[in-house]
């Protein structure tokens, strides 16, 4: 039996509900399920009240077309053999994110540079007078929102921008591209808010969230150029894509990104995070702060209060009394992030 094979009869084969015994001592993926969600209405009521999750259990174990099926093996046999594009960060991203991480570095050639990226610059400005900041006196320079949102903010921005270009520039499946970026950023911004519970400094929480779940850039490329060769691509297919093989892909381009061994070692394993040996913690804390995205993403209270007990809560050895802060910071940063994402529409 091959790799693949072998994954997809540990992903799909016996599969068992979250509330189970069993699931749990495995470490296994909770399966979101709502309480009707069986029923067409149900569905339609769901994505009324959320935004929607490719990572729905009910996306990775919907029933697949034959030619979609055809098209989950050949990316099987490119992802196991390595042979798929990987995107690149732009050059000015990459010597900012160098520089800034310098210390003592001079603010000056720091602020330069960002003036050469007219972009970067105009997204500076605008997330240094955003809510993320709450200032009352609007920033007029880019010193001065550098200034304000320090070296370390500075590089999370930088993070941030360079990957929202890279998914949104992919050509084709745009609906899904946004999807990406909005769990992205969503899981950075409540990996920075719940972060002091576990005593993580918060710019760091927010790339360890925010890169996370990066080889679905990859994948998402990739099934981009097989629609343009006439491939129908639908959600189930995504889902079980992602689903199946992000992690694997995430490595291999946060390998390539250069991304330091910390955050490479969160991409290629944080949902089985017990068995990531070297950066556990950060790996459960990566897959504590994706669950609380997932399931506020279809606004189900009753599932999202039952993360109170959760594996990744355990491992982290929160006590039980400042669990419910963390369900709480959590709900208000994806409030947030839902505010940030319609001020960045309308600038």
């Amino acid at each position: 039996m091959n790799w693949f094979s072998r994954v997809l009869q540990s992903l799909f084969g016996n599969r068992k509900s979250k509330r189970t015994s069993k699931a749990k001592a495995n470490g296994a993926r909770p399966v979101l399920q709502s309480r009707d969600a069986d029923s067409a209405e149900g569905e339609e009521a769901q994505k009324a009240r959320g935004v929607g999750n490719l990572d729905h259990s009910r996306l990775r174990s919907a029933a697949l077309q034959q030619g979609e099926k055809e098209l989950l093996d050949k990316v099987a046999r490119k992802v196991e053999a390595g042979r798929f594009e990987l995107p690149h960060l732009p050059a000015t991203s990459l010597a900012l994110i160098n520089l800034a991480g310098r210390p003592g570095v001079d603010v000056g050639r720091v602020v330069q540079l960002v003036s050469s990226d007219p972009s970067l610059a105009s997204e500076l400005l605008r997330v240094a007078n955003s809510v993320l900041y709450a200032a009352h006196v609007p920033a007029q320079t880019l010193n001065e929102a550098v200034m304000r949102i320090g070296l370390r903010g500075l590089q999370t921005l930088i993070y941030s921008v360079s990957v929202k270009g890279t998914i949104l520039k992919i050509k084709g499946l745009s609906s899904y591209s946004q999807e990406i970026w909005r769990q992205a950023f969503s899981v950075g911004n409540i990996a920075r808010h719940i972060a002091p519970q576990f005593g993580i400094e918060r710019e760091r929480a927010f790339l360890i969230g925010l890169l996370h779940d990066v080889g679905k850039i990859a994948l998402l490329a990739m099934l981009a150029k097989e629609e343009q060769e006439g491939q129908m691509i639908g959600p189930a297919l995504v889902g079980r894509v992602f689903f199946v093989f992000h992690e694997k892909a995430g490595h291999r381009l946060a390998t390539k990104w250069r991304l330091d061994d910390e955050i490479a070692s969160v991409t290629g394993n944080h949902h089985n995070f017990a068995q990531n040996e070297e950066f556990g913690r950060s790996a459960a804390f990566a897959s504590l702060a994706h669950k609380l995205d997932l399931y506020l993403s279809y606004d189900d209270d009753e599932d999202y209060n039952q993360l109170l007990s959760c594996e990744e809560f355990e491992y982290l050895g929160l006590d039980t009394a400042r669990r419910d802060t963390v369900l709480q910071l959590a709900r208000r940063a994806f409030a947030e992030s839902a505010t940030e994402a319609r001020e960045a529409k309308a600038a």
